[in-house]
């Protein structure tokens, strides 16, 4: 029996990190509902975006029941609430996704699209400054411009962020043992 298993169903179960998640059955769904329910219509949205699908919003509605139906020009697609978000003052919001979005109803409740259409703007962050040279008598034109600042991404892998810190400390651990040595054998050579 040991020739079939080998190496390999020795080491079977063992390749886990200390950062892993232990799962144990089941994960637990908490839910949390008010106990007292205000009625209260939904604010409906409509919210277009540049390249993307429209989507349309449900705002501040209470209790979390009923459909979000959203009409385009080829069909009528219905979303249920039961996954709407509570927010500190008691009331729900829920957002639908889809293509091209003409109306949206909730509870009696409509909205139509605008037909404004959004625009891709972007700043302009350039600044032209004259500046005179007090040793010559010519003028030159600086540009000074704003720049984002470097942003520093830091990764999520908390395996790989210990390793790197068990590296630095190896490496000072090193550059102080060498030093050490270095002044005795300094103070060796000099009494």
């Amino acid at each position: 029996m040991e020739d079939k298993l080998g190496a390999q169903g020795f080491c079977k179960g063992s390749n886990h990190s200390d950062t892993d998640p232990l799962l144990f059955g089941k994960p637990i769904t908490l839910r949390v509902e008010p106990n007292v329910e205000i009625n209260s219509p939904p604010l409906l949205s409509i919210l277009s975006s540049i390249g993307g699908e429209d989507s349309c919003l449900a705002a501040g509605f209470s209790p979390k029941a009923g459909t979000l139906s959203l009409i385009t020009a080829s069909s009528i697609v219905n979303h249920t609430v039961n996954r709407a978000v509570l927010s500190n003052q008691k009331t729900y919001y829920f957002a639908a996704f889809s293509e091209n979005i003409n109306e949206c109803h909730m509870n009696s409740i409509k909205a139509y699209k605008t037909e404004e259409k959004p625009t891709a703007t972007t700043a302009n962050c350039e600044k032209t400054n004259t500046v005179t040279d007090s040793m010559s008598d010519t003028q030159s034109n600086n540009s000074t411009e704003i720049v984002k600042p470097e942003t520093k991404s830091y990764s999520g892998d908390p395996k790989g962020n210990t390793m790197q810190l068990i590296v630095t400390g190896l490496r000072l651990l090193l550059a102080k043992a060498v030093g050490v040595n270095i002044l005795m054998t300094l103070k060796a050579f000099l009494v």
